[in-house]
């Protein structure tokens, strides 16, 4: 069998919350930034006083997420590792609607230090996603329709302007 479980938000055990799997759910359309959320999120988790990540409700929350999960795949428990879950509620049947979920959760209680500062404070992920989405998209309607058309979106080459979230595509090249 291919498959952890049970596992909330798809990356920490929910009876064992220190224990995490970052990269384990299937159909990840971009990687790098899904992994990034992923371990925000777990990091924000762990950095949470014992009580609060092992406490009672704590445990049930995460419990109760995992079974609504499990009702929603039915009795094909390595369905759990797909995001698109639609137990997920709704605007969150996609995998970038799971990544912004994770970093709204991130960014809901931020640890903060001594000097009142936050160590997983930033906000420019939000914007960051959207244009990391907004550039695969692109990509994405530029695939052939048919396997055996030409295939010049893989030599597309964008640039990306991360403060502003713009993007252009070179479209000689496609």
């Amino acid at each position: 069998e291919r498959f952890v479980t049970p596992l909330y938000q798809h990356l920490m055990h929910a009876a064992r919350p220190t224990l995490g799997f970052v990269g384990i759910p299937l159909a990840v359309p971009c990687p790098i930034p899904f992994f990034e959320c992923q371990a925000a999120f777990l990091a924000e988790q762990w950095a949470k006083p014992d009580a609060a990540l092992h406490g009672a409700e704590a445990t049930a929350r995460r419990q109760a997420w995992v079974a609504a999960m499990r009702d929603a795949v039915g009795s094909r428990d390595q369905d759990l590792h797909y995001t698109s879950t639609s137990a997920r509620g709704p605007g969150t049947t996609s995998a970038w609607a799971y990544m912004r979920e994770l970093l709204r959760a991130t960014h809901a209680t931020r640890p903060v230090d001594e000097a009142g500062d936050c160590w997983l404070e930033r906000p420019s992920w939000e914007a960051r996603l959207a244009t990391v989405e907004a550039v695969y998209a692109d990509r994405g309607a530029r695939y052939p329709k048919l396997p055996w058309e030409d295939d010049a979106y893989r030599r597309c080459e964008y640039t990306v302007d991360w403060a502003s979230g713009t993007w252009s595509v070179d479209a000689s090249r496609c």
